[in-house]
């Protein structure tokens, strides 16, 4: 369960700037109505950070060992939110070139 809520961080999370990187005007509106939930959305995914660390510690009690899987995504979520939160123009401008 904890790679889920992990994920579901990483996605909240790039909602955020996803409209940044798209030029087409319906995109531009999309960006401005997520613009005003950026604050919650940054809530949002740190807490469900939060909640896959928990998760996954509880995990580690319980059954003594934790999937390298998960661990994995788990880390890799980390890193997306934080880059996200820490460089978001450097990520809207990786996703414009990556994306179509």
């Amino acid at each position: 369960m904890a790679p889920v809520a992990a994920v579901a961080s990483a996605v909240a999370t790039l909602a955020c700037c996803l409209p940044l990187t798209a030029a087409a005007a319906a995109t531009a509106s999309l960006g401005i109505v997520v613009a005003r939930y950026r604050g919650w959305l940054i809530g949002l995914s740190l807490g469900f950070l939060a909640l896959a660390f928990v998760q996954m510690t509880r995990a580690t009690r319980v059954c003594g060992r934790q999937s390298r899987i998960s661990l994995a995504i788990f880390w890799v979520s980390v890193a997306i939110v934080a880059m996200v939160l820490l460089f978001p123009q450097v990520v809207a401008a990786l996703l414009a070139d990556w994306l179509p």
